[in-house]
């Protein structure tokens, strides 16, 4: 029983030993370790933000809404006019043309809803498909980053699962990241 506890200990010994050595080793190289392993942080959402791109892609969104929504009052006011029209005449027409002047003002008002739920969902795919691009150009340029630095991985610090990222055992990329991305288009 002695010694199988004396082995324990030795074990313990060794592997403590082990786990200092590999930190020295670790922390003499230029990147910052813990324990062996040598990381990057960013904050993701910040760093797509940041981006020329973002910037160029935020414009033509607003743009194209700017667009829309012409199209929408334009949609709107016809409708209104016809609206107004029909009442002032309502009481003058028969009961046939009244009820034909009610479907179509019905199929003017749907056709007004369905213009602006689509143009509501292309613009929002458009917006959708622009972030998308952009997250993986991101996460392409840390990947070749923490190639190139040697570095083992990248935490998101801006995630609610890291409640602190120590900027002095990591290396925070993010601007090396937005040149990167920035310069490939």
């Amino acid at each position: 029983m002695k010694h199988i506890r004396q082995l324990a200990a030795c074990s313990v010994f060794l592997l403590l030993a082990a786990a200092v050595q590999a930190q020295d080793i670790a922390t003499t190289d230029s990147v910052p370790a813990i324990i062996g392993y040598r990381f990057a942080y960013l904050d993701y959402d910040s760093v797509v933000m940041d981006l020329p791109q973002y910037t160029v892609a935020d414009i033509e969104l607003k743009r194209l809404k700017g667009e829309y929504d012409r199209e929408l009052e334009h949609s709107r006011a016809a409708f209104e006019h016809r609206y107004i029209e029909f009442m002032l005449e309502h009481a003058n027409l028969s009961e046939p043309i009244v009820a034909k002047r009610q479907k179509e003002l019905q199929t003017m008002l749907e056709a007004d809803t369905q213009l602006r739920d689509e143009l509501q969902r292309d613009l929002e795919n458009k917006r959708t498909e622009g972030l998308e691009k952009l997250r993986r150009q991101v996460v392409a340029a840390a990947a070749a980053i923490c190639t190139e630095m040697g570095l083992d991985y990248v935490v998101d610090s801006g995630s609610p699962a890291f409640l602190f990222v120590n900027p002095q055992r990591g290396i925070d990329i993010s601007e090396t990241v937005i040149e990167k991305v920035s310069n490939w288009e």
